[in-house]
């Protein structure tokens, strides 16, 4: 019910909604990358990419050993593809600081 219901971006409710409105589909089986991608989302409401706490949490998810580098690496460009598309607002600065800080 929860995930059915929960608010996403800019009056997006639900993961499916959600997955329309970052990827002009839904994604029956998400990959490690987009599931956090979404899961972060559920908890910044602000439409902001809020990069120390997503380096750290990805960094946390590195160590558990719940990404891989290669997930990491879709994880960045999902990040990329949606500030370009100003789904999400970041800086260049801010954008170039998280692909840095997630990838040392």
């Amino acid at each position: 019910m929860y995930i059915s219901s929960v608010r996403f971006e800019r009056r997006r409710f639900g993961v499916l909604e959600a997955m329309e409105y970052f990827w002009d589909k839904v994604e029956r089986n998400p990959t490690n990358a987009q599931a956090f991608f979404l899961i972060e989302r559920v908890s910044n409401i602000r439409s902001k990419l809020l990069v120390n706490k997503i380096v750290e949490t990805v960094r946390s998810a590195k160590e558990a050993g719940l990404l891989s580098a290669d997930d990491i690496q879709r994880l960045v460009d999902i990040y990329t593809e949606a500030v370009a598309s100003g789904k999400i607002t970041a800086t260049q600065t801010e954008l170039l600081k998280f692909s840095e800080g997630v990838n040392s």
